[in-house]
């Protein structure tokens, strides 16, 4: 599968989650790579790019952690 194929299936399921509850679910995601321990974002879809950005160090941090 492509970015470009990943990326539509994303969108395709948050449009369909969004259409079945009403409303947003979800109003970012990011597909993120942990290729060789080093996280590179491959897509970010949302209106916080800046902040996600900042934070994803302590994300990951967290997540190695358990």
């Amino acid at each position: 599968m492509t970015l470009d194929e990943a990326k539509s299936r994303i969108t395709s399921c948050a449009n369909q989650m969004d259409a079945r509850y009403g409303k947003t679910v979800f109003d970012e995601w990011a597909m993120v790579s942990l290729a060789e321990n080093k996280a590179r974002v491959l897509a970010y879809i949302g209106p916080r790019n800046d902040d996600f950005l900042r934070i994803l160090p302590k994300i990951l941090a967290r997540c190695a952690r358990n």
